[in-house]
Formats: structure tokens, sequence, C-alpha cells
């Protein structure tokens, strides 16, 4: 299921966690079409057990089928740790001058935003961990309100929160944040593909989430990382640190990295266009200055919603969908109350995910005369952190590699 898009072949040959379609139920993961490929199995890359309990994705113990795919190691042609230190700074300085200059007009115009947008700083310098957890100054374009940091001090920043500056939502969808960055690659801090730099106050709390976290201080952190470019902030970290600690282990290959940072590059990109649309959009929205709306609603194409009534399915096409509410159009009327679903969606690519939640039907209205059908205004709930990820990645889609 977890297949990559084609142009990051080179980087992952077919790079999947299942073959084809996954559900997720509440008694943990159900699998309708392929294999599930474990996550536990000793890595090919190192020759060592990297291990990852089942437990912390609900899937029984007992079953320990061979693991295969993404987090294996099998299919990394990349990892973060460099062969020469001198080549290593060679490369990484040179792509971000280039980078640098390429940029530069983009950089210019986010600058202006955020200065015309929001008093206070243009750029937010933070405390992160560096290799040997080294403390260093990490750079990016401001997209909280000043004074945002107090309140942030020793916790990720919640879901719809009031902090965001005006352009401070868009700049984070479209990851042009990121940008300043570049400052700190040549600067030898970090480097273009390596394991996000965490703030040092949250070390502990992702360390009791992931045995094997401190694998990531072996090397430089990075502008680019696997788990940030392939999965959503709602992974669960035992998930995303498997990821992360198998590339720690690997030796980086250039022309592979080159590959797969040009192409995150390009999908950053096609992200701006997009968030620049919607900016465009909103401005003439009469909920423009509510914050909480303007984040964490999305379109979802090619997804629906199954719910059995009296052993009879409806289907229900989905229109808008936030991480909590989803309004969906079908042809018949659903009852107001709750609701076991599947959320299911096709991507451009034939790829199907399936999802279990509990859906909640709060309001049916008819479209409208001459309109035939039922839009639904509900509230949905998932089961569990893994159940979450997928919904993130595959209906809200915020990773930052498309499905």
């Amino acid at each position: 299921m977890w297949h990559l898009p084609h142009e990051c072949s080179n980087l992952f040959r077919p790079a999947c966690l299942f073959n084809e379609t996954v559900k997720v139920s509440a008694g943990g993961l159900v699998i309708t079409t392929g294999e599930f490929q474990a996550l536990d199995r000793q890595s090919p890359l190192t020759g060592v057990d990297a291990g990852l309990s089942k437990t912390a994705l609900g899937v029984p113990v007992a079953a320990r089928p061979r693991a295969r795919g993404l987090l294996s190691g099998a299919e990394l042609k990349s990892g973060y740790r460099p062969r020469s230190e001198f080549v290593d700074a060679l490369f990484n300085r040179s792509l971000a001058a280039l980078a640098m200059f390429a940029v530069l007009p983009m950089f210019v115009a986010v600058w202006l935003l955020v200065r015309l947008t929001s008093p206070g700083p243009v750029f937010y310098r933070g405390a992160r961990l560096g290799r040997d957890r080294k403390i260093f100054h990490m750079y990016k374009f401001r997209t909280l309100e000043a004074g945002a940091g107090a309140l942030t001090a020793d916790k990720t920043l919640p879901r719809r929160n009031q902090l965001e500056t005006p352009v401070g939502t868009y700049l984070r969808k479209s990851r042009l944040d990121e940008l300043p960055q570049l400052l700190n690659i040549l600067r030898g801090e970090m480097v273009l593909f390596g394991p996000r730099p965490i703030r040092p106050e949250m070390e502990w709390r992702y360390a009791l989430e992931a045995p094997g976290y401190e694998a990531r201080f072996d090397v430089r952190p990075g502008l680019v990382g696997l788990a940030q470019a392939l999965m959503s902030h709602e992974t669960p970290k035992a998930v995303r640190s498997r990821l992360n600690r198998l590339a720690c282990r690997g030796h980086v290959n250039y022309l592979a990295l080159t590959g797969f940072v040009f192409f995150v590059g390009l999908t950053v990109l096609r992200r701006t266009l997009g968030t620049a649309t919607e900016a465009l959009r909103d401005l003439r929205s009469p909920f423009a200055g509510q914050k909480w709306l303007r984040s964490g609603f999305s379109r979802t194409p090619g997804s629906r919603i199954e719910v059995v009534e009296n052993g009879k399915i409806h289907v229900a096409a989905m229109n808008w969908m936030s991480d909590e509410i989803a309004q969906c159009v079908a042809t018949q009327p659903l009852k107001p109350g709750s609701y076991d679903a599947d959320l299911i969606r096709r991507s451009a690519r034939g790829r199907i995910a399936r999802v279990r939640v509990t859906l909640q039907v709060q309001s049916v209205l008819p479209l409208g005369l001459g309109q035939p059908g039922f839009a639904h205004f509900c509230s949905y709930r998932v089961n569990g952190a893994y159940s979450r990820y997928l919904v993130e990645r595959y209906f809200l889609r915020s990773a930052v590699v498309p499905v």
C-alpha cells in the first residue's frame, strides 16, 4: 500500500509497508488484499535487530510475518551517515549555496510577507540538538505570533491554535518556513538529508515513545528527513524513529540523495502554488479571520464513506474533511446518530486505503432544488494512533511527499 511515487524510486524500490490495501479496525490491522509487511525483523541494512514492538501499532505480538519494505531497510538506498566528513561538507554546502541562490527571490518575497503582516521579528531562532547532542540555533521564518514560544516551550503546537500569524498557516503547509535553514547548512550545523532537529526539552518525551531514539544524534540533523517527507506528524514516534534509525546506520548515497531532495523540492514548489491559490481564495471568505477554520480542512478527491445500516451499505462521496469533521454527499439520507464506518480512498495510481472509524452524523440537509442528494455533516473518531496516521497520510495528505 505505501508505495512511493515513481519519482522516488531511486531512493526506495518500491518502498512499501503494505502491498495493496490497508484496513484498520478497532482490533488492529486487517489486511483486505496483500500481505502485511512486519516491522520487527533483523534489518538487512545493518545485520542487527532494529526491533519495533507490534504493540505500538496495536498488532498482536504473535503475528510475526517476514519483514520487507520501507521499514525493513531492504529498500533503503541512502542513509544519513557520511563516509567522508570533508566530501559530505563540500557536497552539502555547495548544494545549499546553489539552492540559496535559486530561491533568493522567493526568500525575499516571504521575508516581505512576514514583515508586513505581523509585528515582531521575521525569523524564528530556536535551540535544537545537533550531532552528539550539541546545541545550535536553527532558523525559520516566524509563523507564530510574537511571544508564542513561551506557550509551547515544553510541548508541541496544538491543533487549531490561535497562535499563527496571518501567513503562518500557509507557510507551514507549503514548508516555506524552513528555507532559512539553508543558512544552518552553510554554517555546518545541518545537512540537506538527515533526521529533523528537535528541541532539547522534547528529547526525553520522544525517547520514552521510541526505543533507540538516541541514534539520531550520531549524525547531523537535516533540512529534509525521511520521516518528515514520507510520514505525517501524527505518525507514531516508534514508526518515525524506526525509519530514522535505519537511515542513521546506512551511508549516504549522494546520487540517490540528490534525486530525492530534488523531488521534495519540486513537491514543495507545487505545494507553494496551491497554498498561494488557497490564500487568495480565503481573502474573500467570511471566515478569513478565523484561524482555526482556515487551517486543517482538506478536499479529499477519490474518497468515500461506507456505512452499514440494517444490513444495507450506504455510500457517500467525501467533500471536505478535517481531523475530526467530515462533510459528505449521498443519494439517500442517514438518520443522525452513531455508525461504524469505513473511510476509503483510491489514489490516482489505483492504490486503496481503508480505515475504520466511528462516525457521528450530526445533521442532514437536502442539496437544494434541482440537485438530488443529501449533505451529511459528521464528526468522526479513529481507533488509535496508527489509524490517525493513515487518515493524515492518505486522506488529509499532510505528509510532504504526496500519495
